[in-house]
């Protein structure tokens, strides 16, 4: 089964299978899907996405990106669809800010790498959220965000960590999304409207990837708030030992 399923002008929409987790099982590839938004175009997506078999869409857009891309009808009739939005993730503010700033001033680099660290901030709440209602449920979902990588990243980092899968696996699942946008990272920022705002493209190219420091700055936060990523998960996140294991048997083999 191929990692990644074509629908509509979706280029990161992925399973998370096939990684081992806990006691040598590996996660499900028929359950665990992540993305950034996308739309049923016709039958065939329609056919594609029905075959995944996701019954729920953990959506981590803000109220603002919901409403200019919304989910089309005929995703919204057949899913149930959880609104989680984190506001830390969307960088639409920050770009704007770019307009007047020294080209020398600008390090989208460094600004992604504060980003992900201040989402646990906004974002937490909303983790937990998502592990209060996936414990106890078996079915396919999906996690997403605007592109899929950002927001969606964490909160996939953070459920293959709760399965127990390493953190060398997670950062390398984290990565496949700079090789999705590698050389696409111009074309977003001009579907972002970037170019007709004055802003030289090429100082905003690490907006639109994702880097290890990116991923690293959620993990070092995690460490100095909680301790480990351990007890964040159990004392922060409420997954403890017994929810733990309902989700490792729910989406592990």
């Amino acid at each position: 089964m191929s990692r990644f399923i074509p629908i509509g002008d979706s280029v990161n929409f992925r399973h998370l299978g096939g990684y081992e987790g806990a006691g040598g099982r590996r996660t499900r590839e028929d359950a665990l899907f992540r993305g950034g938004w996308f739309e049923i175009a016709d039958d065939d997506d329609a056919a594609r996405f029905a075959a995944t078999g996701i019954r729920r869409i953990f959506d981590f857009r803000s109220t603002a990106e919901r409403e200019k891309r919304p989910l089309g009808p005929r995703i919204r009739e057949s899913v149930q669809i959880h609104e989680l939005g984190i506001s830390p993730g969307s960088m639409g503010p920050y770009l704007q800010s770019l307009r007047n700033l020294p080209a020398a001033e600008a390090d989208c680099k460094s600004a992604m790498t504060r980003m992900h660290r201040e989402m646990l901030e906004e974002g937490t709440p909303r983790f937990r959220e998502f592990f209060a209602r996936l414990v106890g449920d078996q079915g396919p979902f999906m996690i997403m965000c605007s592109t899929g990588k950002d927001r969606t990243g964490v909160v996939s980092a953070l459920l293959l960590s709760a399965l127990g899968v390493s953190k060398t696996t997670v950062l390398e699942d984290y990565l496949i999304s700079a090789d999705v946008y590698r050389d696409k990272e111009l074309v977003f920022a001009r579907n972002h409207g970037l170019d007709a705002l004055g802003i030289d493209l090429t100082l905003v190219k690490d907006v639109f990837t994702v880097h290890p420091e990116y991923i690293g700055a959620v993990f070092k936060r995690i460490d100095e708030d909680a301790g480990s990523l351990e007890r964040f998960i159990a004392e922060t996140l409420g997954v403890g030992s017994e929810q733990r294991q309902l989700l490792q048997n729910a989406y592990l083999r």
